[in-house]
């Protein structure tokens, strides 16, 4: 990480302000909605994911319909075949089929340490670094950096990601950055008198000597 990271986030917050955290939604949700995020804008994704709980109240109710059904309802997301298979997918290996909890292998996802988390959440077919990333900070409070082809391409440009890192790299690169102190201004925090709260779920990390961490990734995400 080259100096001066910091200041280039502190540039970028005078000049647009610090973003508003977005909505904190259930795990299995944040997961979903990611998925139908790849390849579009927020707008469509958006669209996709309402027209997605207004015909499935319930997410077992997806699989108990015609997966031709999902492909057309999620259709504003595009490459509505490949994510309605990754949709489908992802429920049968995470939904109880005996009717109990509705997230069999997410209920307490959040409680666990990050890179357990990860690892569980990329054991799903078709979940990436990023699309991990998203679920752990957005809906789990959890410090960790969703890297996609713009922050990449940002990062890189300005210096911050030395030449020669790569797209899976710049994940753990960046996430070194990270001081869990600069996270409560930009993303949901889980209760802090819970069992998920942020120092019982993972060990800390340590302050890097450049001063960069998440503001820096709050001023470049995308809205």
């Amino acid at each position: 990480m080259k100096h001066g990271s910091n200041h280039i986030a502190v540039r970028l917050i005078d000049r647009f302000g610090k973003p508003d955290p977005p909505p904190k939604r259930p795990p299995l949700d944040e997961l979903i909605l990611t998925i139908l995020s790849q390849n579009t804008n927020d707008r469509n994704r958006d669209r996709a994911f309402s027209a997605l709980q207004r015909r499935f109240p319930q997410w077992r109710d997806v699989l108990s319909s015609p997966r031709e059904e999902l492909e057309k309802v999620i259709s504003p997301a595009g490459l509505g075949p490949t994510k309605s298979r990754r949709i489908w997918r992802i429920l049968l290996d995470v939904l109880d089929p005996d009717g109990g909890s509705d997230e069999k292998c997410f209920g307490d996802i959040c409680h666990l340490a990050r890179e357990d988390a990860r690892k569980r959440l990329t054991s799903l077919k078709g979940v990436g670094p990023k699309t991990a990333a998203c679920v752990l900070l957005f809906s789990c409070g959890i410090p960790a950096f969703p890297v996609d082809t713009h922050i990449f391409r940002v990062c890189r440009r300005l210096g911050i990601l030395e030449p020669g890192v790569d797209r899976e790299k710049a994940h753990e690169v960046l996430e070194g950055s990270l001081v869990r102190g600069e996270l409560s201004g930009c993303s949901p925090q889980p209760d802090p008198s819970g069992p998920g709260n942020l120092q019982a779920a993972q060990t800390p990390v340590p302050p890097v000597s450049t001063g960069a961490g998440l503001p820096l990734f709050c001023c470049l995400m995308p809205s």
